[in-house]
């Protein structure tokens, strides 16, 4: 080793080897200066030599050991080394309260006898144990009395039923840290109850990256009580930060039944992993919401829950999101429903879940939630929307990116958009028409379909198997009873498909088969068979506004706009097809077009809730984001004339309205 090599890189080996607690010996074997192999002579033998004893020299006394020079033999340096390490003396340091921030501190060991040579080191650590064992300091900051707070740490617990243990129930414990270094830690959690006796514990590794907080969420199944849960977590570079939390482990007795609950999850739009919610979710989140509910089955079966999104605990509900409830047959039952947060602006809300049993309430349970507000929220990546085709803007302006609005921008698909007579009979006039219609027994199905209605149509099987026009006739009974029966939808689709197989150019069957995927929930499908059957069927205004509505309901308004805007151009006084259009417009960045459509419906009287709503989201959203439509000032004018014409329609969601226009102008409603 050069110089400068030498004491950069031993000071490291110095520290670690004082931390170790280790005395280095060295022993030098010189070369021969005159050895036959060599084949220049050196003009610097002295300090050649120096380059390879140098630093084993300087590293045995930086850690207290010697360095012996092994000329002839080797045996002289291992007797001397024996010699050395047969005895020593332990000199012990005590830390002083001011030497806590040191890393290490230089001493010089001396002795008043005379001739004698001391080995000491020079570098003495003034770490603690804890600080060298990593495994004590996570100890420590677990059954110390004070906690550690290297690393910031916040934690809250839920509670849900063990389905495992039924006289148990789940603890859950979720939580963040901060100030955490990258790489992999550990959490480590003590469940204790009041008495200070162990009931549960355990490690388990985590995994931090480049984000600002560490979460994490872990259970444990517990009797009913309250209990001291002490949580900490060690970060990759041994820091170590704990908290405790008082946790009650009980259900809520609501009238004859009892909750545990609402739980909530924050889900992210980017398919990342959902974890529970520790106190907030942002504005880009979806909230998913879970109630439990046990009691006799009885009661159950009449049991109902409804969630609600407030500002205050008894404020007007903003967000309404459906809950799904699965009743299980041990007396238990689980609802569940999801809310988007986008439109909520950021603040401190209320989640509530009201159960009620035969229409009657019978409790709720509450839980604080906090909105937290991120940069274009309504807006999600989607392609640039071309210039509209019906409307130049006044002066140039940048587009809007498409959102994908959080609320619903089109009404529930129903069967009655396809089986109504004024919407069935056009499809079976055109099925009329056909060459293979003429057959007598189909004619006479055909016939019965257009003068008696579907309901009651009896098609043979035999005659759905070979004739498409009886296969079609076969699926439209299947898609009818599938109002009653959901299970008849799949059987109904098989039809159609059939039908559509034994003859390539009947798109009837095509557009009903759309109908039986959108009744299962399946728009992305539907839409792309609906704009399949366009190509034939483009006469039909009904099958543009089921097309539209389909892309509205995925939020997908920049698909619906260009094919509306054609169709309106045809069917210029069907307001479904102008309401459509606005809200597509809206939805595509078109804001400034969509908005003008808006007032034209507002001024005929034929303007709608979903229209309305959406037009007051897309104001609020210019407001929340800075990026006014046409001018500040204009934009509060019309927010409030649209929230006035909302307000005097009676429609459900006027407090969420009341939200939005006060946030975005500062006037209450």
């Amino acid at each position: 080793m050069d110089e400068r090599e030498e004491m950069s890189t031993l000071n490291m080996v110095a520290s670690e080897a004082a931390s170790a607690r280790a005395t280095i010996f060295t022993i030098y074997v010189p070369t021969s200066t005159f050895s036959a192999d060599r084949r220049l002579m050196t003009s610097t033998p002295l300090a050649d030599s120096y380059l390879h004893s140098g630093p084993l020299e300087t590293l045995a006394a930086m850690t207290g050991g010697g360095s012996f020079r092994a000329e002839v033999g080797a045996e002289a340096a291992f007797e001397r080394l024996g010699r050395e390490t047969s005895g020593f003396y332990r000199v012990a340091v005590e830390r002083d309260p001011s030497d806590a921030g040191a890393k290490d501190r230089r001493m010089k060991v001396q002795v008043t006898r005379s001739g004698s040579t001391v080995r000491a080191r020079e570098v003495f650590d003034v770490h603690t144990y804890e600080d060298r064992d990593w495994a004590a300091r996570l100890g420590g900051a677990m059954e110390g009395p004070v906690t550690a707070t290297e690393i910031g740490l916040r934690v809250t617990n839920y509670v849900s039923p063990d389905s495992e243990n039924p006289s148990k129930l789940k603890l859950l414990i979720t939580g963040e840290a901060s100030r955490v270094q990258n790489g992999d830690a550990t959490l480590r959690v003590l469940i204790s109850d009041l008495m200070g006796k162990r009931v549960a514990g355990g490690d388990m590794p985590l995994t931090h990256a480049n984000e600002d907080t560490l979460p994490f969420s872990t259970n444990a199944s517990v009797a009913p009580g309250t209990y001291i849960v002490r949580v900490a977590v060690m970060d990759s570079g041994g820091r170590v930060g704990s908290v405790d939390h008082r946790a009650d482990a009980r259900d809520v007795q609501l009238g004859p039944l009892s909750a545990m609950g609402p739980v909530l999850v924050r889900v992210p739009r980017n398919e990342g992993t959902p974890y529970l919610a520790l106190d907030s979710v942002r504005q880009d989140e979806r909230l998913a919401l879970e109630l439990d509910l046990e009691g006799e089955s009885t009661r159950l079966e009449s049991a109902d829950v409804e969630f609600e999104i407030a500002s205050t605990a008894d404020g007007p509900a903003l967000l309404r999101p459906p809950a799904a409830i699965s009743r299980a047959t041990q007396g238990s039952a689980i609802a569940q429903g999801v809310a988007d947060m986008r439109v909520l602006p950021a603040g401190t809300y209320i989640v509530r879940a009201k159960v009620t049993a035969g229409n009657e309430p019978i409790g709720e349970v509450r839980r604080k939630i906090t909105v937290v507000g991120t940069a274009g929220a309504l807006t999600m990546a989607a392609p640039a929307p071309r210039p509209p085709s019906t409307f130049a803007p006044s002066k140039p302006s940048t587009p809007r990116p498409a959102a994908r609005m959080p609320i619903a921008a089109a009404p529930g698909f129903t069967l009655d958009q396809v089986l109504a007579p004024q919407i069935l009979n056009p499809f079976l006039e055109r099925v009329a028409a056909r060459p293979d219609a003429s057959t007598p027994g189909v004619k006479e199905l055909l016939d019965r379909a257009r003068t008696s209605g579907i309901k009651g149509l009896e098609v043979p099987d035999s005659m759905a198997q070979t004739t498409p026009v009886a296969g079609f006739l076969k699926g439209l009974t299947l898609l009818s009873q599938s109002q009653t029966d959901q299970k008849k939808l799949e059987p109904a689709a098989t039809e159609f498909k059939n039908a559509m197989n034994r003859s390539l150019d009947f798109t009837a069957p095509m557009i009903y088969l759309g109908a039986a995927f959108a009744a299962n929930g399946k728009d992305k499908e539907a839409a792309a068979i609906w704009r399949t059957a366009l190509i034939r069927e483009g006469d039909a205004a009904s099958l543009h506004v089921m097309l539209a509505d389909a892309q509205l309901r995925q939020g997908r308004g920049d698909l619906a706009v260009d094919d509306l805007a054609k169709a309106r151009e045809r069917w210029p006084d069907d307001t479904g097809l102008k309401r459509r259009y606005a809200v597509s417009a809206l939805l595509s960045g078109q804001r400034a077009e969509g908005l003008k459509v808006l007032d034209e419906l507002i001024d005929s009287k034929t303007d709608d809730e979903t229209s309305l709503t959406v037009g007051l989201l897309v104001i609020y959203d210019a407001f929340d984001s800075h990026q006014a439509i046409e001018t500040t000032e204009l934009d509060r004018v019309r927010m409030l004339r649209l929230a006035d014409t909302y307000r005097a329609h009676g429609y459900a969601s006027q407090a969420l309205v009341d939200t939005w226009v006060t946030t975005a102008t500062g006037r209450k409603q």
